[in-house]
């Protein structure tokens, strides 16, 4: 258990199209995904510092870069606001 302070300003995300079906990018969903679900920035526009409260339990097997990765997106997720149930297995 631990804290994870996360500062950025003007975060953006592009959503890619499926490597499968094409190359290129998904404007509309990114714009939604930009305007409505994503911090563009920590601290936010009235000067609050959102930290993360990360606890992830290291499995035995996975290498020690792996819980480290792990520990990081969950931070991360958390901070910029995202919902962690859209990523599976954090």
């Amino acid at each position: 258990m631990g804290e994870f302070n996360f500062e950025y300003d003007h975060l953006k995300v592009e959503l890619l199209k499926d490597p499968g079906k094409g190359r290129g990018k998904k404007g509309i969903l990114s714009f939604i995904a930009n305007k409505f679900f994503i911090n563009d920035s920590n601290p936010d526009a009235n000067g609050k510092l959102h930290v993360a409260q990360v606890d992830y339990d290291r499995n035995p097997n996975h290498p020690f870069f792996k819980v480290v990765w792990k520990s990081l997106l969950q931070g991360i997720i958390e901070c910029t606001g995202t919902d962690s149930k859209y990523f599976p297995g954090i």
